[in-house]
């Protein structure tokens, strides 16, 4: 066998318990259906679910919705990321605004974003606003201790090379060191 055969077969090695489970899932779904015959709005037969997906699928409805939800969720996450990113830096580079905004993300982190939702219709009904809240919600926490984390692991050594290399103001630093420092990397 040659290496792309070897790769085939690896891949299909890793995918095969995936196929198992997933068949096992819709068999226990259909095994339950017919048991329990539940309400067909509350839990439908997995072919039924199957011809509805066909159906939408082929007549651009599903297409439609998809694009929707990835402009939402996309734009949810822009607004975090204006958000986030900037607070972030400022809070890993100062102590003090670390210590005066921490508490607050330390007492709203731990709500689940499906928490907001019934806050979420208050504030801004059932249109997109609400949707985009709720993901922006779900994407906020994340992003803010990530840059956080990256802004503080900076290491001093590169801090004190920018000062040596002519990074004489703080602001100089922090947009010439720490930023492009705390960006993420891929690993190889």
């Amino acid at each position: 066998m040659n290496g792309n055969s070897h790769r085939v077969v690896a891949g299909v090695a890793k995918a095969l318990p995936f196929f198992y489970a997933g068949i096992v899932i819709v068999l226990a779904w259909q095994f339950l259906v017919t048991a329990t015959k539940p309400d067909r709005s509350i839990l439908p037969p997995p072919i039924e679910v199957a011809r509805t997906f066909v159906r939408l699928a082929s007549d651009g409805e599903l297409a439609t919705h998809t694009v929707y939800s990835v402009a939402r969720v996309f734009s949810a996450w822009l607004i975090s990321a204006a958000i986030a990113i900037p607070l972030g830096l400022l809070m890993g580079s100062s102590r003090r605004l670390d210590h005066i905004i921490s508490p607050f993300v330390e007492l709203f982190r731990p709500i689940s974003p499906l928490a907001w939702i019934p806050m979420a219709i208050l504030w801004f009904g059932i249109g997109e606003s609400g949707k985009v809240f709720v993901v922006f919600i779900g994407t906020f926490f994340p992003i803010l201790l990530n840059t956080v984390a990256g802004t503080k692991s900076v290491d001093p050594v590169l801090l004190h090379a920018g000062q040596i290399f002519g990074c004489t103001s703080r602001t100089a630093l922090f947009r010439r060191v720490v930023v492009p420092a705390a960006m993420p990397r891929g690993h190889a």
